[in-house]
């Protein structure tokens, strides 16, 4: 679903979010050529007062900010605002903050300095404007290559293996492992789905709850076709046909 913070001149509007004043003007400046409505705020606290005021299609957000992690607040923007779609900036891209924030929903993450068209590039995949992949504008897909269940298990095992706490991060083990950050992001969002999809299969075999409460309980909110969409890869059958199987 596009979400509907659209400006009254008909654009997209964005929130970017970083102390540092030099990434606010960049970003904001390229994305305002780009057509889109453009505002930033310097710390968590101005960009919540902000959302609470007006409503974006997308937020980038800085992982580290000086009153708040990026992460706590994208938590707090998905909670109060399911639609908008929001980008974490970082770096200090370690795997630990990527997966929390997939977690809360981002769309991606991605490191910093974050040149100017890319940042353009992710506005228009977030708000469906252009896929992802063959740069089309159309609504943004699972098109994209993807990991199998088993590929993203065995993968994230190496690394736990492989790495320390303080080696975790995205572009020293994505240059170890010989992986792109973006393939390595990828390969994290889609563990999670997998863990999302294996506790709605525990939900649907032991309790009577319904299918839209089994979305929210397991961290889709109120997108019951997202948990469709990931659980028929997943699984290779919606979760109602799986529940009928399962108990019948």
């Amino acid at each position: 679903m596009v979400p509907r913070s659209i400006s009254e001149a008909g654009r997209v509007r964005v929130l970017v979010v970083d102390d540092d004043q030099g990434t606010r003007d960049t970003l904001g400046w390229a994305l305002m050529q780009s057509g889109f409505d453009v505002e930033t705020a310097s710390d968590a606290r101005r960009a919540l007062s902000m959302v609470h005021s007006q409503q974006y299609s997308v937020a980038l957000v800085d992982l580290r900010l000086p009153d708040m992690s990026g992460v706590d607040l994208v938590r707090v923007l998905r909670s109060e605002c399911s639609e908008m779609a929001c980008v974490m900036m970082t770096g200090f891209g370690s795997v630990s903050s990527a997966v929390q924030a997939f977690k809360y929903g981002v769309c991606d993450c991605v490191e910093k300095p974050l040149d100017p068209e890319r940042a353009i590039e992710l506005v228009r995949v977030a708000t469906g404007l252009q896929n992802r992949r063959t740069g089309e504008c159309e609504l943004p897909g699972d098109e994209d290559p993807r990991p199998t269940t088993a590929y993203a298990s065995e993968l994230l095992r190496i690394i736990r293996s492989r790495f320390s706490e303080q080696d975790l991060t995205i572009t020293r083990v994505a240059e170890q492992m010989r992986l792109s950050p973006a393939h390595l992001c990828r390969v994290i969002r889609f563990h999670l789905q997998v863990t999302r999809v294996s506790e709605a299969q525990k939900l649907l075999r032991q309790t009577s709850l319904s299918v839209k409460e089994i979305a929210a309980a397991v961290g889709y909110g109120h997108r019951t076709d997202r948990m469709d969409r990931y659980f028929t890869r997943i699984s290779g059958m919606l979760p109602s046909t799986y529940r009928q199987l399962r108990n019948g």
